[in-house]
């Protein structure tokens, strides 16, 4: 079976951005360079003197689209990278039973669609989480002498205990993600 994708663009909107960005940086280098090189020529009498000109200007817009492209694009990847720097504590979080938190993300990060879905996710969870412990609560007065029944009994409070649902449920612990939420 191939592993090669068959459709490249799938995220629409964030995919046509970046790439018009790219597109967009590319031309404004060049059309930099070409006036640069027009401005020059006028200006320059011998033939050595205009290549020493025309070469010292594109090395120094060159230098300075570096500058100004990385400056962006740290800018912009830090809008991509914060996000899934944040999701990852996230589902480590979960990965340790907690789930007390709602994922937020600053305005102009990306990612928003898998911030909603985690957050709906984990809303349904929680949810599904505290009918499962009521159910076991309510379980309890009808459990009979069965050691049995009793120690599977333990075996699920136990597990559904290690669940954190809500911000009441935690103690003293730094590092989670509602302590430090939001600060990428």
């Amino acid at each position: 079976m191939s592993n090669k994708r068959k459709q490249y663009i799938v995220k629409k909107d964030f995919q046509h951005s970046h790439i018009m960005e790219g597109l967009l940086i590319i031309f404004i280098t060049i059309n930099l360079i070409i006036a640069a090189g027009y401005l020059f020529l006028d200006s320059a009498a011998d033939f050595q003197r205009l290549k020493l000109i025309i070469v010292t200007s594109i090395a120094g817009i060159e230098i300075l689209a570096l500058l100004i492209v990385f400056r962006y694009k740290l800018i912009v990847s830090n809008r991509i990278a914060g996000p899934l720097f944040v999701l990852e504590r996230y589902l480590v979080a979960m990965k340790q039973g907690d789930l007390s938190f709602t994922m937020r993300l600053r305005e102009k990060d990306h990612f928003h669609e898998v911030k909603d879905q985690l957050n709906d996710t984990v809303s349904t969870l929680r949810e599904q989480i505290k009918l499962a412990q009521q159910t076991c609560d309510a379980l309890a007065p009808h459990i009979t002498h069965s050691p049995e029944a009793e120690q599977q009994y333990q075996q699920l409070k136990t597990t559904l205990a290690h669940f954190k649902l809500d911000s009441a449920d935690k103690t003293a612990n730094s590092g989670t993600p509602d302590n430090d939420n939001q600060k990428t």
